[in-house]
């Protein structure tokens, strides 16, 4: 009888231990198809209610600006927009990612930090954005100077 209750055990350890791995692969492809969805279209966070953010996704007129829009690949637009961040003052890749970018421009005399980040729609063939003040509460409209000419920048560039 002990060799039948330990053999029995030893079959039931193995078919929890295979089924925590089949749950554990299917959360891990699951996961993995979910997060590569994110990174085509990301929400970016909502702008604060101070009159430092732009937005693209912004509901109210203060915050609100429309989205870049693009033709060609994804990829193609993404290389076009990194050429005309990098060729702007005191810009900072700071994540480079399929569908994604997050930037930091410096204020020249203070070195103030904003904050712009974009996102691919690969369905719309826009670009969402979000451009904002990491700190303060006015930013005397510099960052809807800026997107107005990022976005000037990207469509007469080729």
């Amino acid at each position: 009888m002990e060799f039948y209750g330990g053999r029995t055990m030893k079959i039931t350890r193995r078919i929890v231990c295979l089924t925590i791995a089949i749950c554990l692969e299917v959360f891990l492809i699951c996961g993995m198809e979910k997060y590569g969805e994110a990174q085509n279209m990301k929400t970016l966070r909502s702008c604060p209610s101070s009159p430092n953010c732009v937005s693209s996704q912004a509901d109210d007129k203060e915050h609100r600006m429309e989205p870049m829009s693009y033709t060609g690949s994804m990829k193609d637009a993404q290389e076009k927009l990194k050429k005309v961040i990098t060729d702007m003052p005191r810009s900072q890749i700071m994540i480079d990612e399929p569908g994604y970018m997050n930037i930091y421009f410096r204020s020249r005399i203070f070195g103030f930090v904003d904050e712009v980040e974009f996102s691919f729609d690969e369905q719309t063939s826009r670009i969402n954005f979000r451009s904002a003040a990491h700190s303060g509460y006015y930013d005397f409209g510099v960052n809807r100077s800026r997107m107005h000419s990022i976005a000037a920048a990207f469509y007469a560039s080729k």
